[in-house]
């Protein structure tokens, strides 16, 4: 048998840049009552629900930032998001 080779170019194309990152967002840019409500939220996901390590980090990163724009914009309602 022949051996087959894929000839991928992987260099990143220079003229090809990607999106700039939000800006991080981290747990001590929430108020400490959202912290607690995201705190409880994550615990029982874990206790309750038995979900896994990837899944918790995953869910903390999308809501804290997730609640630091809805804390940013106090002008929308529960209607609005």
């Amino acid at each position: 048998m022949t051996e087959q080779t894929n000839d991928i170019n992987l260099t990143p194309d220079p003229d090809v840049l990607p999106p700039p990152k939000p800006e991080a967002q981290t747990e001590s840019d929430l108020s400490p009552a959202l912290n607690d409500s995201l705190d409880g939220f994550l615990q029982n996901l874990r206790i309750g629900r038995s979900a896994a390590v990837h899944t918790l980090r995953a869910y903390r990163a999308d809501l804290v930032q997730f609640l630091s724009f809805v804390q940013t914009h106090p002008d929308l309602g529960s209607d609005r998001l």
